[in-house]
């Protein structure tokens, strides 16, 4: 089974002046530690998922994206042993940030050379894994209404434009089962 790392990236994530100068480093510095590695880049009906259950093998995923992007990746990785590197380049990167992914490249590539793993707990709701937290209400609103083109305008600000599109907020009971 193969052994090379699996990088999978997000062709839309991040800021589009520097997308073609990152993909560009990223491979550079792949080279500099010796790392040969399969490269696909995610598409609207081909997620990082699919892209991996296409590249079956036992090397570290790398997964260079938003959140949007690794989600999906961690859904099949789960209770796996493939070791899953989040590079934060979307607009909230909220799980690399929690681990304390460096958001500079060549930094997030050297945890690659450390070799440290570390296992993190996900939830599972249907058929779906989440990383940090499921929002209902407020949260999801604020999420859904910040979309892809509007992310690409204005980065995180989309986040707070959403919000405020959403107040006042209905207040509603919500029962889980």
């Amino acid at each position: 089974m193969d052994s090379s790392p699996l990088v999978i990236v997000n062709p839309v994530a991040g800021p589009s002046a520097s997308r073609v100068l990152e993909r560009d480093r990223l491979k550079l510095a792949m080279r500099r530690r010796g790392l040969s590695a399969d490269w696909v880049e995610t598409q609207v009906d081909y997620d990082a998922g699919q892209i991996i259950d296409d590249h079956p093998g036992t090397g570290p995923v790398v997964v260079i994206g938003g959140d949007g992007t690794v989600q999906p990746a961690a859904n099949r990785l789960r209770g796996g042993e493939r070791p899953l590197l989040a590079v934060p380049r979307g607009s909230g990167n909220v799980f690399a940030r929690s681990l304390e992914i460096p958001m500079l490249l060549d930094q997030a590539l050297a945890l690659i050379e450390r070799g440290r793993v570390i296992r993190v707990d996900v939830g599972k709701m249907a058929d779906e894994v989440f990383l940090l937290g499921a929002g209902i209400g407020l949260d999801a609103n604020v999420i859904r209404g910040a979309d892809r083109a509007m992310k690409r305008r204005v980065g995180g600000l989309a986040y707070v434009y959403s919000a405020a599109q959403n107040l006042p907020v209905d207040h509603h009971d919500f029962e889980i089962d």
